[in-house]
C-alpha cells in the first residue's frame, strides 16, 4: 500500500515549512511520482533547494485541489464541511 496520495501530498505542502523531499528519495516512489504530478497540475511549487532535498509548497489550484479532497472524504464519513465550503467559496471567488 503507498504512504502517499495526492491529498497527503498536498497537506504537507500547505504546512508552513512546506514538503521536504529527501535527496535520497528514490526515483519512482510514490512520494515522487506525486510530487512530479502535481508539480505538472500547477498544484505545488518548487520553493526551496539544500543538500538535503528540495521543498515544495502547495499553490492556489493546490488549496482548491486540498480542500475539494477533504470535503469529499468528510461528506463520506459524515463529518462537517461547513468551514471547507466557505473557505474553498472564498478562493474560487478570488479568481485565480
Amino acid at each position: 500500500m503507498a504512504k502517499y496520495n495526492e491529498e497527503k501530498v498536498l497537506y504537507f505542502c500547505n504546512r508552513h515549512i512546506g514538503l521536504h523531499v529527501s535527496c535520497d528519495e528514490p526515483k519512482g516512489s510514490d512520494l515522487t511520482e506525486i510530487v512530479a504530478t502535481l508539480l505538472g497540475k500547477g498544484q505545488i511549487e518548487k520553493l526551496n533547494q539544500d543538500d538535503g532535498g528540495e521543498y515544495f509548497g502547495i499553490t492556489k489550484l493546490g488549496d482548491i485541489a486540498l480542500l475539494e479532497k477533504q470535503i469529499a472524504w468528510r461528506e463520506r464519513n459524515g463529518k462537517k464541511t461547513s468551514e471547507h465550503h466557505r473557505k474553498l467559496s472564498e478562493l474560487t471567488t478570488q479568481g485565480i
